[in-house]
């Protein structure tokens, strides 16, 4: 394992940084002082952390899944070299069009999810 600090992804600085971000997530935020002290006693505190962790986890794991879905499916066809998208933030959407758009409904939802969450 390289440990060289000024390399972009090891596995000591993901190990590291992501303890430091998570702990500063769920331990001095505004967004989790504010939902601890909306609560009137300290196991209610908790337990509204604990769902909160639940549901962080699961929404990263349908991320990764989505991802790893994504590149399973192009590993062997760029999209990008065949000239069907023009950027690789293009792959999720076109991904998504190209393998459910036979769902009605499906692409147009996933879109405007995109759009919420960006707003």
């Amino acid at each position: 394992t390289n440990v060289d600090i000024y390399q972009r992804h090891n596995l000591l600085n993901v190990i590291l940084l992501g303890a430091g971000l998570w702990g500063n997530a769920y331990s001095v935020s505004q967004t989790n002082l504010q939902r601890v002290c909306s609560v009137s006693t300290i196991q209610e505190a908790r337990t509204t952390l604990w769902i909160n962790i639940i549901g962080t986890f699961f929404i990263w794991v349908v991320i990764f899944l989505s991802g790893l879905a994504a590149f399973s499916v192009y590993a062997n066809c760029d999209p990008i070299s065949q000239g069907l998208i023009d950027t690789k933030e293009q792959i999720l959407p076109y991904f998504v069009i190209d393998k459910m758009g036979f769902l009605w409904g499906v692409p147009g939802l996933f879109v405007a999810s995109l759009f919420s969450g960006s707003l």
